[in-house]
């Protein structure tokens, strides 16, 4: 009988042990000095040692005496640290042991694989082809021919050593049936059940029926239960009839590996429990001192100034360190008293430097953001006055604005003027516009950068997204609301910067735009009517073959030649305004 298990690749995995000095060294539990400008833990000036205890002149001829012969490096901090990563280097070479034994393991399967795949190619020379491929029917069962194929893989079995030999074929639905067996228990056309059970069995068969290597050998199971799988093609006259299919346990293998696998184990465990009994025996003479530093450090840095450490007894660098920290501490304690005098100087002076912050906090608002980036950056910015910039420049105005107020109260007029032009100030911020004057019902926004036909197509995405806004309002208020926002837009060149005025009664500092192409713009505004959106034939030349302007999903209307007020010359004129045959995004 076929015996199957849960297929599972050979174990594989690494294991590390790793050390590191515990305390203070590390810094695990590092100092606050609240500020005062000590180093907690590094102070090693001469004067620290003999401010932070006394050394008997017998005690010193000693020290010399032990540096001398040398013992001084046997009390040192890299002997006791050495004495700790010795038994953690043995321990680690336990597991790299034992991942030698798991490749010794590997290769021996490996033998055992290529062996089974010359058992594979003798025993299908002992099958008959012809035989194989009348054996179609559940009917032949018991059959002399399917007898006599049974008896042929019996004989493979006890002459290779083998514990299985099955001849299987593939179906017209990709799977296997029975043709023989050498055990005799399954009838021809019975499913073969391990394919249902260990899906990897059925890819080997496959991969071996359809030729992806002419032979397939595959470590299936678990455990003990491991076992080798080979497959064989059994062809006539060109065409794959049945597939042999033999495989071997691999307990022999298993049990000699694992019985080489504990004697390993058994030594790291040895090699474990003495290295732990060393490193805890050292640790706890190293670090008792780092544990009373730290704990000494914890009460420091919690603000008591009182804490006591006693001095400890040696010259390595944990007796440096603990001397250091003392030192520290009166340093700390000397200290304390001119902290405690400045802590209300400083508190007024905290007082009003949050003052001026939550000044500026609040003016910051009344200013253009590119104005603020721009004196952040250039401090003198607001004495050079204006210089010649390309920009898009757009006017916004409510339409018929003066018969609302007519029509309302002043105070529920300025909330519905605050309503609309809240909803367009993240429009206006996203395409990186500055609005840089005001004007009760208007709005004048600039729009700056390096490349020109990026601002003015950010102007009118701007624009657009008003508009947008402007008609969701007045859906929302189900049509009550008739308000309607009138919009210019042009590009040019134009003067921006600081314009100041001066008077004896005090100065005033406007950041804006000024020239032609801000009057255009602001003539476009004027004529506009109904809440459309005007735009100069130079912005629209930027923008018209942009592929971001296509995919707005809007489209210019050229209104030809209009004489606007004060201006010499007719302007050609476009009008935006949704393109109701454009895709719905």
């Amino acid at each position: 009988m076929i015996r199957e298990r849960p297929a599972i690749a050979p174990e594989d995995g690494q294991l590390r042990a790793s050390a590191r000095p515990v305390g203070l060294m590390t810094g695990e539990a590092p100092v606050r000095t609240h500020g005062v400008g000590a180093t907690a833990l590094n102070h090693s000036r001469p004067d620290a040692m003999s401010s932070g205890s006394e050394v008997a002149p017998k005690e010193i001829a000693a020290a010399k005496e032990r540096w001398a012969t040398g013992t001084v490096f046997f009390r040192s901090i890299t002997f006791k640290n050495l004495s700790i990563f010795l038994p953690i280097f043995l321990i680690a070479l336990a597991p790299l042991a034992y991942f030698y034994w798991q490749d010794v393991k590997a290769n021996r399967i490996a033998n055992l694989a290529m062996h089974l795949e010359l058992i594979a190619e003798q025993s299908a020379l002992r099958i008959d082809p012809g035989l194989a491929s009348i054996l179609t029917e559940r009917a032949m069962t018991g059959t002399d021919p399917h007898l006599q194929m049974v008896e042929t893989l019996r004989e493979i079995q006890q002459d290779f050593d083998v514990d299985n030999a099955v001849l299987m074929r593939k179906g017209s639905d990709g799977n296997f049936t029975f043709v023989a067996d050498g055990t005799n228990q399954f009838f021809i056309t019975q499913p073969v059940f391990i394919h249902e059970d260990f899906p990897e069995t059925l890819r080997a068969a496959r991969n071996a029926w359809e030729n992806q290597g002419e032979r397939h050998t595959q470590l299936f199971g678990f455990g003990t239960f491991e076992y080798l799988q080979v497959n064989k093609r059994i062809e006539l006259g060109g065409q794959v009839v049945a597939l042999l299919l033999i495989n071997k346990f691999a307990e022999d293998v298993d049990q000699a590996i694992k019985m080489e696998t504990l004697k390993l184990l058994s030594l790291s465990l040895v090699l474990v429990i003495a290295g732990g009994a060393v490193f805890w025996l050292l640790s706890s003479r190293l670090l008792n001192p780092l544990v009373r530093l730290k704990e000494a450090a914890n009460q420091l840095a919690a603000g008591d100034l009182e804490v006591q450490i006693d001095p400890v007894k040696g010259r390595d660098e944990v007796a440096r360190l603990n001397d250091s920290f003392r030192t520290m501490v009166q340093e700390l304690r000397q200290s304390r008293q001119e902290l405690q005098s400045n802590n209300a100087q400083l508190k007024r002076a905290l007082a009003r430097v949050q003052l001026m912050e939550d000044l500026e906090k609040n003016l910051a608002s009344l200013v253009p953001r590119s104005v603020r980036s721009m004196l952040h950056t250039d401090p003198g910015a607001m004495e050079r006055g204006k210089t010649e910039t390309d920009v898009t420049v757009l006017f916004l105005d409510i339409e018929g604005s003066t018969l609302l107020a007519e029509a309302m109260e002043a105070e529920q007029m300025d909330r519905l003027i605050q309503e609309y032009f809240s909803h367009y100030l993240d429009f206006i911020y996203e395409n990186q516009g500055d609005i840089t004057e005001t004007a009760g019902d208007g709005l004048m926004i600039l729009f700056q950068g390096e490349d020109p036909s990026q601002h003015a197509l950010n102007a009118v995405k701007a624009a657009i997204a008003i508009q947008q806004a402007t008609q969701k309002i007045r859906l929302a208020a189900g049509g009550q609301d008739s308000l309607r926002i009138n919009i210019g837009i042009n590009s040019g060149t134009a003067l921006v910067g600081f314009t100041k005025y001066e008077s004896i009664s005090g100065d005033r500092v406007t950041f804006t735009a000024s020239g032609r192409t801000t009057i255009l713009a602001a003539r476009l505004q004027g004529v506009a009517h109904g809440g459309s959106t005007l735009v100069s034939d130079e912005t629209m030349r930027r923008v018209a073959g942009h592929h971001a302007f296509t995919a707005l999903g809007w489209r210019a209307e050229d209104m030809g030649r209009l004489r606007l007020k004060n201006l010499h010359d007719p302007e050609r004129v476009h009008k935006l305004s949704p393109d109701v045959n454009a895709p719905a995004s």
